[in-house]
């Protein structure tokens, strides 16, 4: 992987910059930047990906990056273990806010808070945010971790149950009963 302070593409948005009614950006990543992404997350390569984001202020000084990003990623299958395609569509939901601005502890006792509360936003360094190492972050969350070829399958005998039975062997042995007259 990256260095934590090293994404595998970036693309940095001066949040003093975004206008009042919030910017509209459309990421198309390049080879090399796949390139980095798909070493980073440890798949076989990124055909494409792009993103578009609309990126826009929040109370406080912050930032909210809306957006969905689309890529096709080749994969190993857990099956075959043969590379395969596949498409990969995913929503990009993310607050930012200055460092320390905003704790998901400061929850008064008896305050009922729903559970995305607690997602502290993320930070903002030196005034900017990093929307190309967010698109590449929702990338790798969106995989699936046990990728399968639609056509894979795993093969297994059924089990004979008559030989499954400890009792089998047993009854093999045992005498036919007499037939009574």
């Amino acid at each position: 992987m990256s260095k934590p302070d090293t994404p595998p593409f970036s693309h940095l948005v001066e949040v003093s910059a975004i206008p009042r009614g919030g910017l509209d950006v459309r990421l198309e990543v390049d080879e090399a930047a796949r390139a980095r992404i798909a070493r980073d997350i440890r798949i076989p390569a990124v055909s494409t990906l792009a993103a578009r984001l609309h990126i826009a202020p929040t109370p406080g000084g912050g930032a909210r990056v809306t957006g969905q990003l689309q890529a096709r990623v080749v994969q190993v299958c857990v099956v075959t273990l043969e590379p395969f395609e596949s498409a990969v569509r995913e929503e990009i939901e993310v607050d930012y806010a200055e460092a320390g601005a905003a704790e998901a502890d400061d929850v008064s006792p008896g305050e009922e808070i729903e559970i995305t509360d607690l997602d502290a936003p993320d930070s903002i360094v030196d005034g900017r945010i990093d929307v190309g190492a967010v698109t590449a972050e929702f990338l790798a969350l969106a995989l699936d971790p046990y990728p399968r070829k639609p056509d894979a399958r795993l093969d297994f005998e059924e089990p004979d149950e008559r030989a499954a039975s400890p009792f089998a062997a047993l009854k093999a042995l045992a005498r036919p009963e007499r037939e009574e007259t």
